[in-house]
């Protein structure tokens, strides 16, 4: 059996005169497990907050009602939710959004990925990336064409190539990680799911003490005073938590 230890979250928009365009949804309890969700609407369109809140809307909505979550039906039901605001606005015709699901049971984790918002779990002292952004700075990388220092002068890091919206077919990556594949801790696992503008600030310097990283509220409170210490590039949000196994 599974269940939460312990949980932690922010989201703040980039300039309090600007409205957030991040949304989540903390560990919600499903019939075999939790689920965890963040998006991230796409700024540069009208639409954009009401995208990212109809997706995570959706998501917990389904959440309460399937006996197992399925990745692709949640994604599909999502991209629904978000075409349908065209009906609602005209002007929401180009509304996007990214969202990152994760579904952890007694089997181990599933992620559903669109967009780039990141899913980092807790290993020893680290985090490791297991999401991939869907950007064309990550594209250019993954083409091993050009160098690191060429690509970031060619391109904006958050220039998006996956998102849900009604002018875009999107994919959904899916990634399962067997339970007895994860590196647990004493049976515990620590998941963190990040926007864009929270991570940013994670790359530049991805470390706390050991005492910090032990703890997903001590995580979540010291990150955030580091974000607000700089200066913000975009909405901020992240969700963490710690999950148990009692075998």
């Amino acid at each position: 059996m599974i269940r939460i230890l312990e949980t932690s979250a922010f989201s703040f928009p980039k300039s309090f005169k600007k409205s957030n365009e991040d949304f989540f949804l903390s560990p919600k309890r499903t019939k075999d497990g939790y689920v965890v969700a963040i998006a991230d609407g796409v700024g540069s369109y009208k639409g954009a907050k009401e995208a990212s809140s109809a997706a995570i809307s959706c998501v917990d909505e389904l959440a309460s009602e399937m006996d197992q979550v399925e990745i692709e039906s949640v994604f599909s039901s999502a991209y629904r939710r978000v075409c349908s605001l065209f009906d609602i606005n005209n002007d929401f015709e180009n509304a996007s959004t990214t969202l990152t699901v994760c579904h952890i049971n007694d089997k181990g984790l599933t992620v559903g990925h669109v967009g780039d918002c990141r899913v980092y779990i807790k290993s020893g002292n680290k985090l490791k990336q297991i999401t991939k952004d869907h950007t064309h700075y990550q594209q250019l990388l993954d083409e091993n064409i050009y160098s690191k220092d060429e690509i970031e002068r060619m391109v904006r890091k958050s220039a998006i190539t996956n998102a849900i919206s009604r002018k875009i077919t999107f994919k959904v990556e899916e990634t399962f990680i067997p339970k007895d594949e994860l590196e647990l801790d004493d049976n515990q696992l620590s998941i963190y799911l990040m926007s864009d503008g929270a991570y940013h600030f994670w790359e530049k310097r991805p470390q706390f003490s050991p005492n910090t990283m032990r703890s997903v509220s001590k995580f979540c409170t010291n990150f955030l005073r580091r974000i607000e210490r700089n200066i913000p590039i975009d909405d901020y949000s992240m969700v963490g938590f710690t999950v148990e196994w009692n075998d």
